[in-house]
């Protein structure tokens, strides 16, 4: 299960991981309390049609649960987020992860399969940092590494926790495959503890 794969983590990996989804964060200029920063969400929008090849159109339906009954707008709603116009919601961002993991059984494409687990992993540690750090300056020092990585921890099990009492399981099953550790490898590769202890100072938090 997902809550095992993120108990199980060693400190390197799970420093690595915090590094990459706090740099994400503090690029995003809005600092969305809720959603997807929007280079992220444009990212997703714009992968996520292009690995299921589907048009703007059938994207909105087969993604976002859409029809757009006007005709001449077709595609208008997924067009404004993959160009980071408007950003997706971690909610909205979930269901169409699992509708692409579900269309991955049904139309045989692994892929579709691999690319949802990924980015599952991806948002969940985007979610889990920015709530650690805030968990952090309310109860603990957010200049020490070793307290913001036990809250990012905490947090990655309790995201994983509400994802499988809310029936994701899917990606739940797929994570308990040797594949897994190959998806966790990419995220975490470009950054390593040191990191983020640079990353750590008062100077370079905000809030």
């Amino acid at each position: 299960m997902l809550t095992d794969f993120y108990s199980e983590l060693d400190e390197k990996q799970l420093a690595s991981a915090f590094c990459a989804a706090w740099v994400t964060l503090q690029g995003d200029e809005r600092q969305r309390a809720r959603g997807l920063p929007l280079s992220v969400s444009a990212q997703l929008a714009t992968e996520l049609r292009q690995i299921v090849g589907l048009s703007q159109k059938d994207a909105e339906r087969f993604f976002y649960g859409l029809e757009d009954l006007g005709g001449g707008a077709d595609g208008r709603i997924a067009r404004r987020r993959e160009s980071g116009e408007a950003s997706m919601t971690t909610e909205m961002a979930r269901a169409a992860l699992s509708s692409t993991a579900w269309g991955s059984a049904v139309n045989g494409a692994p892929q579709w399969f691999d690319f949802a687990a990924r980015w599952w992993m991806k948002i969940d540690c985007l979610e889990a940092a920015q709530e650690a750090f805030k968990t952090v300056k309310r109860r603990a020092d957010p200049s020490d590494p070793n307290q913001v990585l036990v809250e990012f921890r905490k947090e990655l099990i309790a995201i994983s926790r509400r994802a499988e009492l809310s029936g994701n399981t899917a990606l739940h099953l797929w994570l308990q495959s040797e594949a897994a550790e190959a998806v966790l490898a990419q995220i975490c590769h470009t950054a390593d503890a040191n990191a983020v202890k640079q990353n750590l100072t008062p100077a370079n938090i905000t809030n």
